[in-house]
């Protein structure tokens, strides 16, 4: 017994149609039944590069003014949008800053004046001193403590633009954020400790 096989294709064809007279290309569909002969066509009515020509402004001209009348336009939707986006940054910036004021003012209120404490502040070494001020400063908003530091490593005397927070030598004194400031039993270093 001998099979057969039958095989089934579609009716129509797709075919990618280009020209040499421009580069676009279209795609359409044809019955099997047409032959390569069928499918020549000559159009003597087209232009070589009519529809490719890189001067759009020619075919269709909008002054600024027209188009900024428009209210559906791109530039009020880039320009909305932006705004938008800005607000919404801003405002989650201004959130995040007001939680970490609450934050440090939370922890200097858990400090006084006279508790020694360790200085930690980023790319810097461990500073040992004293804490001659805590509160709000007229140089930075938020809320600051000054230290009196045991050796000179402090940026100044305990002043900073013209006013005074506490006294101490020069270099000596510095201003951290309470978050950079540990309180505890730091003693002084004993200078016949060194020996």
């Amino acid at each position: 017994m001998s099979e057969s096989y039958t095989v089934v294709t579609p009716t129509h064809v797709t075919l990618i149609i280009t020209s040499t007279i421009n580069s676009f290309s279209s795609q359409r569909r044809f019955a099997k039944t047409l032959t390569i002969a069928d499918l020549k066509v000559t159009d003597t009515n087209v232009k070589c590069g009519e529809f490719e020509s890189g001067d759009i402004e020619e075919r269709y001209k909008l002054s600024d003014n027209d188009y900024a009348k428009k209210k559906d336009n791109f530039r009020t939707f880039k320009e909305q949008n932006l705004k938008n986006l800005t607000q919404t940054k801003d405002q989650a910036m201004a959130k995040d800053q007001e939680k970490k004021d609450k934050e440090e003012e939370e922890k200097a209120a858990t400090m006084k004046i006279g508790d020694r404490c360790q200085v930690e502040v980023v790319n810097q070494p461990k500073k040992l001193g004293t804490i001659q001020y805590v509160g709000p400063t007229d140089f930075h908003p938020g809320y600051w403590i000054g230290v009196k530091y045991d050796e000179p490593v402090g940026k100044n005397d305990g002043s900073v633009k013209g006013k005074r927070y506490f006294e101490c030598f020069m270099k000596y004194g510095g201003f951290v954020r309470p978050s950079s400031v540990t309180v505890g039993y730091f003693p002084e270093a004993d200078e016949l400790d060194e020996f």
